[in-house]
């Protein structure tokens, strides 16, 4: 089993927790990965700014996406969101579309 390195973000450092993660086998090498909890140090999870320059290879997450999970795909590395029991969006928020919903939305050209 290969050990992974933590990067903790600012709502998991507000804890006076000690967090250790392993994980087997997360890079595709064969060598140990960084995984992030909630986001790499220094990502802004709104704008998906990263301030540190620090990337994971993983990034777990609880209760959804956010837009900056979204926006700096190769700062987050896999993204894996954790159930935490928030009932179904509303109808009037912001949705990801699969390839199919998104061609009905558009029209198509020329026709």
């Amino acid at each position: 089993m290969r050990r992974a390195s933590l990067a903790a973000g600012a709502g998991v450092l507000a804890c006076a927790c000690s967090l250790v993660v392993s994980l087997d086998g997360l890079s595709p090498s064969g060598g140990s990965g960084d995984a992030s909890v909630d986001g790499p140090t220094g990502l802004d999870l709104d704008t998906g700014v990263s301030r540190s320059g620090l990337r994971a290879d993983l990034t777990v997450t609880f209760g959804g996406y956010r837009r900056g999970h979204l926006l700096a795909r190769d700062d987050v590395g896999d993204l894996a969101v954790i159930d935490i029991g928030f009932g179904p969006p509303l109808e009037a928020w912001p949705r990801l579309l699969t390839e199919r919903e998104a061609a009905r939305a558009v029209p198509r050209r020329g026709g």
